[in-house]
């Protein structure tokens, strides 16, 4: 995760890794193969909890609801930002219900998997994951009946399992609002160091470049490319400047050329991430509203 200390770049590129989606015939083809490589382990009752995933996933969204919602005061706001702001109540309403439906002796009496990404988790659990993941987060009754269903044809869920899918499918949007967040939260930190830069920027009159070269010193010895939102949010800035910025910004130009991008290439690459990011985490806070009623 990005920190705010260094003004810079960031240590994460904003880039979070799309989800594969799935038709509903594709997803109930998909939920027939789990059935066919789940494998149980012998005592349930040794799984792993649930609960610490849980903590995390509400502490990061807390972090970044009380991080974004300080940086809406001095910066223009972002459409991501904002879904996961004016959203926050919703999300906690989730967190509450899952732990006030799941007790500690239900969760440890449901069946857990041996093997895999999920191994010690419930088996209904990598369900509602794998359905979460390969819809984006948004799908309805149906589409959950017919991927359950399928999933049944090849090995069935006993009653407490069932039961227990409204909860899983609570945590499983948690857990990839969460995923969705450090991206968005990542990106808002890029920004604000990019912002403090610039002041260093205008401050340092005849020097400006030799901060630029500092900072694309600094990022090639990471050997980490400046990430996009940091890159789109300087340009931005460095454009409203007077014409003692103007080495600044035709340092910053060399560098991107140098690794084979230009501004209007990190421009659609931000553009898309953003948009990318919106649409997941609408997906997820709908599905959250629908889950509820």
């Amino acid at each position: 995760m990005v920190t705010s200390s260094h003004d810079s770049a960031a240590a994460v590129v904003d880039r979070p890794d799309p989800p594969l989606l799935l038709s509903q015939e594709q997803l109930e083809a998909h939920a027939a193969s789990l059935a066919a490589i789940h494998q149980l382990a012998p005592d349930p009752a040794r799984g792993r909890p649930l609960v610490p995933l849980l903590d995390e996933d509400a502490q990061l969204l807390e972090e970044a609801y009380d991080f974004l919602s300080a940086a809406a005061r001095t910066a223009q706001p972002i459409p991501s930002e904002d879904w996961l702001r004016d959203n926050h109540h919703v999300v906690q309403d989730q967190v509450r219900a899952v732990r006030q439906d799941l007790p500690r002796k239900y969760y440890f009496e449901l069946p857990k998997l041996e093997s895999g990404e999920y191994a010690g988790y419930p088996r209904v659990f990598a369900l509602a994951r794998d359905l979460v993941t390969h819809t984006a987060g948004r799908f309805d009754l149906q589409t959950l009946i017919g991927y359950v269903s399928a999933y049944q044809r090849g090995v069935a869920l006993n009653i407490g399992e069932l039961w227990a899918i409204p909860i899983m499918l609570r945590v499983a949007l948690i857990d990839e609002l969460r995923r969705l967040a450090e991206n968005v939260l990542s990106a808002s930190r890029n920004r604000e160091a990019a912002r403090r830069l610039g002041l260093r920027i205008a401050a340092a009159g005849a020097g400006a470049e030799r901060i630029i070269d500092d900072v694309l010193r600094d990022a090639s010895r990471k050997h980490e490319p400046l990430p996009p939102a940091f890159v789109v949010e300087l340009l931005q800035w460095l454009r409203d400047q007077p014409a003692t910025a103007g080495p600044a910004w035709q340092g910053l130009h060399r560098a991107l050329e140098t690794h084979g991008d230009s501004p209007d290439v990190m421009l659609r690459r931000e553009h898309q991430r953003e948009a990318a990011n919106q649409l997941a985490i609408g997906n997820i806070i709908t599905t959250m509203r629908l889950i509820s009623a």
